[in-house]
Formats: structure tokens, sequence, C-alpha cells
């Protein structure tokens, strides 16, 4: 075999491969593909998305992908990841789920058949979702929720626990305008005054007590 064909042989051969990562160098960024006995020189990945909208979802080594290199010269080659393997199996066998898993066993999964969206986080993790001046923030058992106005619409709310309110309550009657009702069952504890109307419940007095013939003294 001529020289030339032993060349063109070695193109056609390298066109596509399959291969696993043997490194990665996320600065660049750029990874290397063991494929035989080939060990490429750093070569782009391809992601979902690169122009105005763009992705970010580097390649980790041990991954298995497949490395295309359109003139048959691996120097010149692009990384296709997303082939599953031994080490890296396929993380669910359900037709009805679309999912994502991360090595810290964070997932992120919809289930079209129940109509289910899932976000699991593990232990120690935290969401946070940042629109403009909003921020919520959901952690091991808190959540907290930064914003300037919240708003409350349905037939009934209901709350479950502890409430504490730092600031004012206000009770307003349908569209906003007076008239709403506040039932409470149970103990009101407060170390301020309570005024209904313009009586004060620490203040107020009561005249023409028959009996002393004078006002009574303010409630203690």
């Amino acid at each position: 075999m001529t020289e030339r064909a032993t060349d063109q042989n070695r193109r056609i051969e390298s066109v596509v491969r399959i291969g696993v990562i043997n490194a990665v160098d996320h600065a660049r960024p750029a990874a290397r593909v063991k494929s035989g006995d080939i060990l490429t020189d750093w070569l782009p990945w391809r992601e979902a998305r690169a122009g105005d909208t763009r992705d970010w979802d580097p390649p980790t080594v041990g991954e298995q992908c497949l490395l295309l290199s359109p003139s048959g010269e691996t120097a010149a080659g692009i990384i296709l990841t997303g082939i599953n393997c031994d080490a890296h199996p396929a993380p669910s066998n359900d037709p009805n789920k679309t999912l994502r898993l991360w090595k810290d066993a964070a997932r992120l999964e919809y289930d079209h058949g129940a109509h289910e969206y899932l976000l699991d986080v593990p232990v120690g993790g935290k969401i946070t979702l940042h629109i403009g001046s909003t921020t919520l923030v959901l952690e091991n058992g808190k959540a907290t929720l930064a914003t300037q106005v919240v708003e409350v619409t349905a037939p009934i709310s209901t709350f479950i626990g502890n409430v504490a309110i730092n600031g004012t309550l206000a009770v307003n009657g349908a569209g906003g305008a007076g008239g709403g009702d506040a039932t409470f069952k149970g103990s009101i504890h407060t170390t301020e005054d309570v005024v209904a109307g313009t009586i004060s419940l620490q203040q107020h007095v009561h005249g023409g007590i028959q009996t002393g013939g004078s006002d009574t003294d303010k409630p203690k």
C-alpha cells in the first residue's frame, strides 16, 4: 500500500471515532480525548447553544464521547458528548420522564405522564430565585422571600403553625375596600395598644358609673 493510500485510510478511520474524555481545561475551554492509541490535543466540545443563547455544561473525565473530525485530522476535531456507558449509565428508563442528574444527586425532572415537575436538591443545598429586587431563597426547613409587595388571591388561605408579623397587618374587604372580617380562635396577646375605631383598649374609661359617681380608672 502506498504512503498516500495509508494516509487516506487513516483519515477515513479518524473522521468519526468513539472515545473517552481524558482531561478537561475549563479555562480554555477544551478537552482531550483518548480513543484507542490516540490521545488528542485540546479540542472544543459541543454545547447545546453558543450564540446569543449560551450554555455551559462541560464534560467530565471518563465520559464517553464522539470525536468528529471532518477532515480526518483529529487535531481539528470536535467533541460530541452524551453517550452513556457502563461507568455512566442512563439515570432512568422511564419513557415519560425527562431529567438531569448531577454528581451530588441533585435532580431536575419532568414526568409528562404524571404532569409533575420535580427539583430535588440534597440536604445542605439551597435554591435561589432572583428577579429584579425580588429574591426567594429555599433552604432546609426555611424559606426567605425579600420583595416589595406580596399578593395572595385565594378563597381560603391556611397557615399551619406560628406566624410572626413584623409590621402592619391590614384586613380589608373584597376589592381592598373596608368591611373585611378577621376571626381568631384562641387567645390574642399584644404588648401594644389595641384601638377599635377611636376607642383605645389601654386608655379608655367608662363614664356615668352610678356607684362611685365618677369615671372609672383606665384599664390595667
